[in-house]
């Protein structure tokens, strides 16, 4: 059975992933623009809780550009913040990134006990889907959330990869509901529309990010699914 966690705040232990094939989420924006970032040539992604952690890290990986946010905006002395559009290729091809974030790389934290890790946004669900299912491992999906609250645009993102396994796995009750969502808005494929209607994505567009919500509510343009292992992501 799929188990889904709201927010990493209810990842209480990360034994509990121990074993497992774990998704994590965070479509505005931590993942998304990770994806991106490894699309447009990132060798290494180094995902940190603390902007003190990034800076420590800094140290021994000289040459690493220095990425993210926190309360929406760039952090002071860092290169790039949390936007997929700070990637293109010419900023990020062949160079390491040390990234962090609010919610998506405290989430990613979380899971460094589990069996296989990746992670997941709107832009790649197709290919996490396929990697569920290929795996003989159960299956979490951690959604990263909003200062550890449940965040519509994730539950998109979540319902997506368990609609798209066609019951070939079955999910508790939180990863259902998920799937219904997802499944409301698949007809029209507005899940720009979809993620609008969440508080975070409206925060957001207050704040100036809609063209961020826009693109990251593109849906399967990225055929990749990175992983995420002892400390490191990287295709």
């Amino acid at each position: 059975m799929i188990k889904t966690y709201a927010s990493y705040n209810q990842v209480k232990e990360t034994h509990e992933l121990a074993g497992h094939l774990t998704i994590v989420v965070d479509v505005l924006r931590a993942t998304s623009t990770m994806l991106t970032a490894l699309k447009n040539g990132a060798s290494y992604i180094y995902p940190v809780e603390s902007v003190s952690d990034a800076m420590k890290l800094k140290q021994y990986h000289t040459q690493a550009v220095l990425g993210g946010e926190r309360d929406l905006n760039k952090i002071e002395g860092f290169h790039y913040s949390n936007s997929p559009y700070d990637y293109p290729m010419h900023h990020i091809y062949n160079k390491q990134l040390i990234f962090t974030t609010t919610n998506g790389t405290r989430a990613m934290q979380k899971c460094n006990d589990a069996a296989q890790c990746t992670i997941a946004a709107m832009l790649n669900a197709g290919a996490i889907i396929n990697l569920c299912k290929n795996t003989s491992l159960p299956i979490s999906i951690v959604m990263a959330g909003t200062e550890g609250m449940f965040a519509l645009e994730d539950a998109l993102c979540a319902g997506a990869i368990i609609y798209g396994l066609n019951k070939l796995q079955k999910a508790d009750d939180l990863g259902n509901v998920c799937a219904d969502i997802f499944y409301k808005h698949l007809d029209k494929k507005d899940f720009y529309s979809a993620m609008m209607q969440g508080n975070h994505a409206r925060y957001l567009a207050e704040n100036g990010f809609r063209d961020d919500i826009k693109f990251c509510s593109q849906y399967n343009i990225y055929d990749i699914a990175p992983t995420y292992k002892e400390g490191v992501l990287t295709l």
